[in-house]
């Protein structure tokens, strides 16, 4: 007898999808997006960027966007913008911002999608995608297969 994983109308991998959008009234930010250590985007931004990748249903994601290269000015804003996070059409970003940790030279660690510093924001999920999704909406634990 098959599981439900094991239909091949399954699909065994989610959607991450990401849309990122510069300031650069001062200059072009650095930007790197690493997911679960893949780089999907290393380069200095000027305007919008779509990233789409894909995990194992059953893995930890992990989320990095890096901003570097930032010139500071009291007139003029460097930044970079996280606009949308989605996973498996789940929106992250705007709604769950405050899971995300943003470590800068600033030390400002208030909730954001706004990377005004040069610095890193993480979105950490340890667990699987739907395990992690279940208990941050409120829907309770979900039971680890045996």
């Amino acid at each position: 007898m098959k599981n439900f994983s094991d239909l091949l109308a399954t699909d065994t991998d989610i959607e991450i999808r990401i849309r990122l959008r510069a300031i650069n009234d001062n200059g072009d930010p650095r930007c790197r997006v690493i997911i679960n250590k893949d780089t999907l985007y290393d380069s200095w931004m000027s305007g919008s960027v779509d990233l789409i990748s894909r995990a194992a249903l059953t893995d930890p994601i992990l989320i990095q966007i890096e901003m570097s290269g930032k010139n500071y000015s009291a007139e003029r804003e460097t930044a970079v913008i996280i606009e949308s996070l989605s996973i498996d059409g789940f929106d992250i970003i705007p709604r769950f911002a405050h899971l995300g940790h943003y470590n800068n030279e600033r030390n400002m660690s208030d909730p954001t999608s706004y990377l005004g510093f040069n610095g890193s924001w993480t979105l950490d999920i340890p667990e699987p995608f739907y395990r992690w999704h279940h208990r941050i909406t409120g829907q309770g634990w979900l039971l680890d297969p045996i």
